[in-house]
């Protein structure tokens, strides 16, 4: 099962280096200067801050749900234990 995880890993760096999928990194930069440009309080520390703060919570969850989807346990993400009492 790890190297199975190993081979995922490796392709989609490799995938993203090549230039596949480039396209979403490509429109966040883009963002990121148009708002940085039109807004003088966007590049400030204490608005990068409140961001990071925002966000922390969303990528802790995604990460931990990337996880379990890449490891294969998705059934027990989406299923309750006591549903497979029937089975």
């Amino acid at each position: 099962m790890i190297s199975s995880t190993t081979s995922k890993i490796k392709v989609f760096f490799t995938n993203l280096i090549k230039g596949k999928g480039i396209g979403t990194v490509v429109v966040f930069i883009g963002l990121f200067i148009f708002f940085s440009i039109v807004s003088e309080s966007f590049l400030t520390v204490p608005n990068l801050l409140n961001i990071l703060l925002q966000i922390s919570t969303l990528t802790i969850i995604s990460l931990g749900m990337t996880w379990v989807i890449i490891s294969g346990g998705l059934i027990y993400l989406l299923v309750p234990k006591w549903d497979y009492a029937g089975l």
